[in-house]
């Protein structure tokens, strides 16, 4: 059982007491009965786990790719796999995209996990550090955090992919960061939607719903007031899917789940797949819109 769990009276992003649970789910630590809320706002529709661990514990979770924020033991083992020195996001990342036509400087990934985008953005001259308390990272310039950056060093670009939604207060997260930052910096978010299809049919059995490894799943109104609080202007919004081709998708988790049901060793995977196969069933037959958030803004 882990403890210093912090508990919420109001939303941690526009301060609302107009709250309801949506229930209560085990975290993704299966060998830990401990269970928390999902709790939605009913002002901005971001949803968010309470009780949480604080800050502290949260960077010692990860640290030591603890189960209650990894999730699966093999887990580890599958992310040893993908360390290969210079391994590049693709072209197409949208990312590398949207800096094609942008002038060279300093970019900051926070989260940077195993390097991918930051060995990509130096192949096109990019100057790129990362932030990640994990073991992950292949890349040059990656610190366990902050406080390790060069501090004569500004930013041009700030990076959040899919890290808004593991932190205890997403404002703390944006308000220690921006200092870095340049005036007209540019910052690229990703993270779970909550008002996507998939949220909305499935609630706690939603597959982003993975207490405490995602403690916050935002709306586009709440991501809006979370920039506008640490004075950052919505540039784009876009809203994609997690899986790529629906039926492909669908074809292939169906298939994983016959190879699995074979195979006695990986049957702890069983769970996983139904769950989602049950959620693409059910967007059947399919979903333009997606269930992950987009951003990209500018600091003013």
């Amino acid at each position: 059982m882990i403890k210093n769990l912090e508990t919420f009276d109001s939303c941690p992003i526009c301060s609302s007491r107009a709250l309801i649970s949506l229930g209560r789910k085990k975290t993704i630590n299966k060998n830990s009965n401990l269970e928390v809320s999902i709790i939605k706002c009913n002002e901005c529709v971001h949803w968010h786990t309470n009780p949480s661990p604080n800050q502290n514990l949260l960077y010692k979770l990860y640290k030591e790719e603890s189960p209650y924020v990894i999730g699966m033991k093999s887990w580890a083992k599958l992310t040893a796999a993908t360390k290969l020195d210079g391994k590049l996001v693709p072209d197409k990342n949208w990312i590398v995209r949207e800096l094609k036509n942008k002038n060279i400087g300093n970019l900051l990934e926070i989260g940077c996990g195993s390097g991918e985008l930051l060995n990509k953005m130096k192949t096109l001259g990019w100057k790129s550090y990362g932030i990640d308390p994990g073991t992950y990272a292949t890349s040059n310039n990656v610190f366990e955090s902050h406080d390790k950056l060069p501090d004569n060093v500004k930013f041009d670009v700030i990076v959040f992919k899919d890290v808004m939604e593991h932190c205890l207060s997403p404002n703390d997260m944006l308000n220690e960061y921006k200092k870095y930052l340049k005036i007209n910096s540019i910052l690229f978010l990703c993270v779970p939607w909550s008002e996507s299809k998939a949220a909305n049919k499935r609630k706690l059995n939603w597959e982003m719903v993975k207490p405490i490894g995602h403690l916050h799943y935002f709306s586009k109104k709440s991501a809006e007031i979370l920039l506008k609080k640490n004075n950052f202007k919505i540039e784009k919004t876009t809203t994609r899917n997690f899986y790529r081709n629906y039926y492909f998708s669908l074809f292939t988790n169906f298939a994983k789940i016959l190879y699995l049901c074979f195979r006695p060793t990986k049957w702890w995977l069983l769970t996983q797949r139904l769950d989602k196969l049950t959620t693409m069933i059910l967007l059947f037959p399919g979903d333009k819109y997606g269930d992950q958030l987009y951003i990209v803004a500018k600091k003013f």
